[in-house]
């Protein structure tokens, strides 16, 4: 019988060991269903190297108890690693994980959790100046790693982390006018393609950027923002009926397969490069979610109903949960909706396709901010 060798060191289900004859320590689990021990190079030779190895991955993957407490910076790099980096607003991430750890150090993470820990921690961010509603972004992150550490068994309470209430910061990016949105376009391909699907849908940056070929359905004329298998979140991604002009795009950049916005056969993770370097000489709080802002307020000057705005943008409304369910049999759903932003691609470009020209007044106003006049077409 061969004799029991003592585990090194262990998170959950997973420990340390070498294979024999190499010095890389390995990240060990024994999976029931082979009945084999599996084994992954951990990258290192030195021990407690391994062990901090072994612990964030498993914050950022592995599920149930710890067999030591689980540490702050333990959960807020696994959080980190599992959906922070992954996210377009990662630098913001960072930057809360950074100011977790400054003030409370790397401290058992049951122990920043509760009214007094957390009241210290706002006095803390206030103190440097910020205002309530970035100290309630910062508290966000903080929140959502202790959260997804306590959903996944790292924890044995789930955290109470309360933000400042009332305190809200301004709207993400402000409408932007006809002219600046026709300046926008002057972009390289990639970001004049993320700026007409956002025009077009009034989708967030994250879901035009991940929008794959296989969510959009011809047939039905829908954009399924959406993938398969992902979670609805708060922030819900809707069943976009396809507007006119939109589904002239579509048809002439593809269909093809992989991600709708690419760049050199790659998807576009991020466009704030390309979008200030073309937005040069617009004036201030012009950014990538300026272009939700507009539609939503470009639908509402054209008296779209309600129902239609919240709809397509995926905001929830009360006694509607049920009802939207079915909404798209009807033939004339989102009629208004889909009526105002065919309206609203065919002004900010000059189509050949349907013979239409820019007004004098749109070509003088962008010379008045000093661009010169575009010459654009809508198909492409």
């Amino acid at each position: 019988m061969a004799k029991y060798v003592k585990r090194q060191f262990q998170v959950g289900d997973y420990w340390l060991d070498r294979r024999p004859g190499s010095p890389s320590w390995h990240r060990c689990r024994f999976n029931p269903d082979t009945r084999q021990t599996e084994k992954v190079s951990l990258g290192t030779e030195d021990h407690d190297e391994a062990k901090k190895r072994l612990t964030t991955w498993f914050a950022a993957h592995g599920k149930g108890p710890m067999e030591k407490q689980a540490m702050l910076g333990e959960v807020l790099l696994g959080y980190y690693e599992a959906h922070g980096k992954h996210v377009a607003s990662v630098m913001d991430v960072k930057i809360s994980n950074r100011y977790w750890l400054e003030h409370f150090g790397n401290v058992p993470a049951m122990t920043v959790s509760g009214h007094e820990p957390i009241a210290g921690f706002k006095k803390f961010l206030q103190g440097k100046g910020y205002a309530d509603s970035y100290v309630n972004r910062v508290l966000s992150v903080g929140r959502a790693a202790l959260t997804r550490a306590y959903e996944r068994g790292l924890l044995t309470h789930p955290p109470i982390v309360k933000g400042i209430r009332g305190a809200s910061g301004e709207a993400k990016g402000r409408p932007l006018e006809i002219w600046e949105l026709q300046h926008m376009l002057k972009g390289p391909d990639y970001l004049r393609r993320f700026v007409l699907l956002s025009l077009a849908t009034g989708a967030r940056p994250n879901a035009i950027l991940e929008l794959d070929w296989q969510q959009v359905d011809f047939t039905g004329g829908v954009l399924k923002l959406n993938p398969i298998g992902r979670t609805q979140t708060k922030k819900r991604r809707a069943d976009v009926p396809m507007c006119s002009e939109l589904k002239k795009l579509l048809i002439g950049w593809g269909p093809s397969e992989g991600p709708v916005i690419e760049y050199k056969g790659k998807r576009v993770a991020r466009v704030k490069t390309a979008w200030e370097r073309t937005r040069v000489g617009l004036a201030d709080g012009a950014n990538p979610y300026s272009l939700r802002h507009t539609v939503a307020r470009w639908l509402r000057s054209k008296s779209v109903p309600v129902w239609e705005v919240a709809a397509l943008l995926g905001h929830k409304m009360a006694g509607h949960s049920m009802t939207e369910i079915y909404a798209a049999a009807d033939p004339n759903h989102m009629h208004a909706a889909k009526t105002a932003l065919d309206e609203l691609l065919r002004c900010i470009c000059v189509s050949e396709v349907v013979g239409e020209k820019r007004t004098k007044s749109l070509i003088s106003m962008e010379r008045a901010n000093g661009f010169e006049p575009s010459t654009l077409t809508l198909a492409t």
